[in-house]
């Protein structure tokens, strides 16, 4: 992804994830760690780019496509549970509210991944 924004730069293009181009640390205030590349990788312009990138106009999709996929769908969890979910603006009225439904979906998609692993343990 950094080689791709370098390129649409050099291009004269505009950057899909503008956050790429610091080069300094940002630290956490309560934990002291480097929370930038994590924050970065969860946001919806990194959702976007990887999306563009295993879908091009071309309808030629490149050879990492299936590897750039799933780790897509690792981060679209990452911002449901995060970003929309324990760490959004919006608040929790009742039970039906978007910020619970988006918990559900993020904590779906980690205990299938778990399922699948724990069963490909076995069946092997």
């Amino acid at each position: 992804m950094y080689e791709r924004e370098k390129q649409r730069v050099i291009e004269g293009k505009i950057r899909m994830v503008p956050r790429m181009q610091k080069s300094y640390i940002e630290r956490d205030a309560w934990t002291k760690l480097n929370v930038t590349p994590a924050k970065i990788m969860q946001q919806d312009q990194v959702l976007t780019e990887l999306y563009a990138y295993i879908n091009p106009d071309t309808g030629n999709p490149p050879d990492d496509a299936e590897n750039v996929q799933h780790a897509l769908d690792y981060l679209k969890a990452c911002n449901l549970l995060y970003e929309r979910g324990f760490l959004g603006n919006d608040r929790v009225t009742h039970m039906g509210s978007s910020v619970l439904a988006d918990i559900r979906k993020g904590h779906t998609y980690f205990s299938s991944w778990l399922d699948a692993m724990y069963t490909g343990m076995w069946s092997n």
